[in-house]
């Protein structure tokens, strides 16, 4: 079965994780997907769901003009 576009950005993201794109804090959707060209809502469930993956937490930064489109921080792996 095809990979949704949002499942295809998710692996993306992952990868780009791998590869040392993007320390720390990441790009806020909007941001990501102007570099990734593609939907700001795909760009959004893909984040959801490595959020949801426990890859990463949303946050809303102080003074961010752009907050509710949200920007991305790391998190470490569940500790099992």
């Amino acid at each position: 079965m095809p990979k949704t576009y949002a499942e295809q950005v998710a692996e993306t993201l992952r990868k780009e994780l791998e590869q040392g794109r993007w320390t720390g804090i990441m790009p806020g959707r909007d941001r990501l997907a102007g570099e990734l060209e593609v939907n700001a809502r795909t760009v959004d469930g893909a984040l959801t769901m490595r959020e949801n993956e426990g890859c990463w937490c949303r946050k809303a930064l102080v003074g961010d003009a752009k907050s509710t489109a949200g920007n991305y921080g790391r998190s470490r792996p569940p500790s099992g």
